[in-house]
């Protein structure tokens, strides 16, 4: 991935995860792109749900593990939750249309980009979540 970090932030509890994505959101505009990159249980799907909550999505977001993608529609955008887990490659992303949802103008936030990194455009706004050392606080580096 080589990606330069320019922001740092370590997250010791749900208040600060909530802090950060009101952060990202605000510096986030329509047909974005999201790679959330980070270990099992490290908080993920926990930001993409405090990322909503600042777009105005009313509904429950869970992992779309098993979809691959939902959507849910804030007060001005849509968002557009992947998870590329259970992709084996670029190619898989293309057969469920995975290149529409990036180009229809909403946000899209990819849990484990990895998969379909090469597909992704250099504009790509990439979030590295992982334990701090005490394996209790986490560490979120961000390319942007």
């Amino acid at each position: 991935m080589g990606q330069h970090f320019i922001n740092q932030f370590i997250i010791s509890d749900l208040n600060d995860l909530e802090k950060f994505a009101k952060w990202v959101y605000s510096r986030i505009n329509a047909s974005d792109i999201i790679a959330l990159e980070g270990d099992l249980g490290v908080g993920k799907t926990t930001f993409t749900q405090f990322f909503a909550k600042s777009m105005g999505v009313e509904e429950s977001v869970t992992s779309p593990t098993f979809n691959i993608v939902k959507i849910y529609r804030g007060t001005d955008l849509t968002l557009y939750h992947f998870d590329a887990y259970r992709l084996k490659n670029s190619e898989d992303f293309f057969e469920i249309g995975g290149e529409d949802y990036l180009e229809a103008g909403g946000i899209s936030i990819i849990e484990w980009p990895s998969n379909i990194e090469k597909i992704l455009p250099e504009s790509t706004k990439w979030i590295f979540m992982d334990y701090d050392e005490d394996m209790i606080k986490r560490r979120i580096r961000c390319t942007f």
